[in-house]
């Protein structure tokens, strides 16, 4: 282990990788979606926040059900991590002015866009992996195949994480 509390290595994780798969129920019967967002994790809220628009689909999935999960993936890093939560959509400008980030001019012209959402998952559960890095994951592989062992692949943790 890196020697973090296990639920401050996920904060971290998730600021670190930044974009997020967020998982949505569709409304049609058990199907779910998930589109990439750029994720803003703030602890000290127990919350993560996303900005989307007005009248989204997510948004209206979320409404109906609220239960949603965030997938963050660097694969390069071998780091990954997984939160489930809580989610809800706020029509909120204060919300926004704190949450904005210059990269949402992309999408909006600036933080007081009135088509502005925010998305709030509150986090229950979650889980993170982080491995060696692709070489030495190789090396460990190859040396546990020879030693009929299983590889030892790096840290791997379940943590809840309520608030």
């Amino acid at each position: 282990m890196s020697g973090k509390v296990p639920n401050e290595q996920i904060w971290k994780l998730m600021n670190d990788i930044g974009i997020a798969m967020i998982v949505t129920h569709s409304g049609e019967g058990d199907e779910i979606r998930a589109r990439p967002m750029a994720a803003r994790p703030m602890v000290d809220d127990h919350a993560i926040y996303f900005l989307t628009d007005a009248d989204a689909p997510k948004d209206h999935e979320i409404t109906d059900n609220a239960n949603v999960c965030l997938s963050f993936a660097d694969p390069k890093g071998n780091r990954f991590a997984s939160v489930t939560g809580t989610a809800q959509v706020f029509a909120d400008s204060a919300m926004v002015e704190r949450v904005w980030k210059t990269f949402d001019k992309a999408f909006w012209s600036d933080a007081n866009d009135a088509r502005i959402r925010v998305i709030q998952v509150t986090p229950d559960r979650g889980e993170y992996w982080e491995g060696a890095g692709l070489v030495a994951s190789v090396v460990s592989m190859l040396t546990a195949g020879a030693k009929h062992e299983r590889p030892k692949l790096g840290d791997s943790e379940k943590v809840e994480m309520r608030g």
